[in-house]
């Protein structure tokens, strides 16, 4: 059998339920192949990972001081910028600047999940393409 296919992999990751025709000889290959068993073992630690991502670990806008160290530096000169407009929370969803649901927040948090998910694992398949196209290695 040739090596899995990461997609492949990336199911077998994630726990899905998704039947896959082949997936016997898959996991037999996994357990005989150690490239494809290694790259089950990292992208099941990156799924792990990214699970336990929270609301605070996300991102946030720098202080208004970054922004203006950045322009001057770019200006080269003294003169203080006028920094981006902060969010207003009235025109987030919702619109009334409240706090949102449990399940609205809930939501949130997993489609930031899925967007992680989905980037890591393109950001990884790229890596894993490219890096197999440099290599002449064969087989297992």
């Amino acid at each position: 059998m040739t090596h899995v296919e990461s997609a492949h992999l990336v199911e077998l990751a994630l726990g899905n339920d998704v039947p896959h025709h082949d997936d016997g000889a898959a996991l037999r290959h996994i357990a005989s192949c150690e490239r494809c068993s290694a790259e089950l073992d990292r992208m099941t630690r990156v799924v792990g990972t990214a699970r336990r991502v929270e609301e605070p670990d996300l991102p946030v806008a720098p202080p208004e001081r970054v922004w203006e160290y950045i322009a001057e530096e770019i200006a080269g000169t003294d003169t203080k910028a006028a920094a981006p407009p902060r969010s207003d929370p009235s025109n987030r969803p919702g619109g009334d600047g409240s706090r949102r649901s449990a399940p609205t927040r809930k939501r949130e948090r997993r489609n930031v999940f899925l967007v992680l998910v989905l980037v890591v694992t393109l950001a990884f398949t790229w890596w894993r393409r490219s890096r197999s196209a440099r290599s002449s290695a064969g087989g297992c």
